[in-house]
């Protein structure tokens, strides 16, 4: 099983724990999860039934941590996952576009398809905009 499809699970909660630019390079942008099938276990890491997972994109064009209550969901926004969601067409995609000059633009600059990941946390969303899929893989906390 990939690791997207295991954190992805019916019952699978993520919580956040970390977000950096390493600027490695394998990595532009690195994420620290934690996930657990029981989201309580999730506040009193470290615990047993607690996993941790390192998400790094070898390139970004944004991204954002937000508060999980100061979010919403749009009815026309196409994705595809439920903690772990590649989107398709999201508010925040059509907000990075316009920002960066329109959809056409970017694409003819970069020459690459941008989409929107985003992980749903049960504390907070983190949301990137990048061309490369990212690279997700469990790791031992105590490294």
């Amino acid at each position: 099983m990939k690791t997207e499809d295991y954190i992805n699970r019916p019952g699978y909660a993520l919580g956040f724990a970390a977000i950096g630019e390493p600027r490695t390079q394998d990595a532009k942008l690195r994420i620290i999860l934690h996930g657990s099938m029981d989201e309580t276990a999730l506040l009193i890491h470290p615990h047993s039934s607690v996993e941790s997972f390192q998400v790094d994109f070898p390139a970004y064009a944004a991204y954002s941590v937000v508060a999980d209550h100061f979010t919403a969901s749009d009815k026309n926004e196409v994705y595809e996952g439920s903690t772990f969601r590649v989107y398709e067409k999201s508010i925040y995609l059509d907000f990075f576009f316009d920002r960066a000059g329109g959809h056409e633009l970017v694409h003819a600059q970069a020459g690459k398809e941008y989409k929107h990941y985003s992980f749903l946390c049960f504390d907070h969303v983190v949301d990137v905009i990048s061309s490369d899929f990212p690279v997700i893989v469990k790791i031992d906390p105590e490294e």
